[in-house]
C-alpha cells in the first residue's frame, strides 16, 4: 500500500496519542531505585517529553519570527512603493512644467 499524506497524517496522529499516553503511564509508575528496567524506560520517557516540548517550542518561536520578518518586509515594500509612486508624481509634474514652460 502506497503512503499519502492523506492516510499517513490520521495514522501517525493516532500513533503519536498512543505514544504520549504510554510516555504518560510510564512516568507516572513510582520509581523504583532498584529496578533498572524501569529507571531507563522512565528516563528514556522523560527525555523524549522534554525534547518533544522543547522542539515544538523552537517551531512555534521560529513561526513567531519568521511573521515579524514578514511584517517587516511588507512594510518596507510598502514605504518604498510609497516613495517610487511620489519620485515619478515629482518627475512628471517637473517634466509638465518644463513642458509648460517651454510652450510660453
Amino acid at each position: 500500500m502506497p503512503f499519502t499524506n492523506a492516510t499517513t497524517k490520521p495514522e501517525l496522529e493516532r500513533v503519536t496519542r498512543l505514544g504520549l499516553q504510554k510516555l504518560e503511564q510510564i512516568l507516572r509508575i513510582p520509581t523504583d531505585r532498584g529496578d533498572g528496567n524501569l529507571l531507563r524506560a522512565q528516563t528514556a520517557a522523560a527525555g523524549l517529553a522534554v525534547n518533544a516540548q522543547l522542539r515544538a517550542d523552537e517551531t512555534r518561536m521560529k513561526q513567531v519570527g519568521r511573521r515579524d520578518v514578514l511584517e517587516r518586509l511588507l512594510a518596507m515594500i510598502a514605504e518604498e512603493k510609497a516613495k517610487l509612486a511620489e519620485e515619478e508624481r515629482l518627475e512628471r509634474g517637473e517634466t509638465e512644467g518644463s513642458v509648460n514652460s517651454g510652450r510660453q
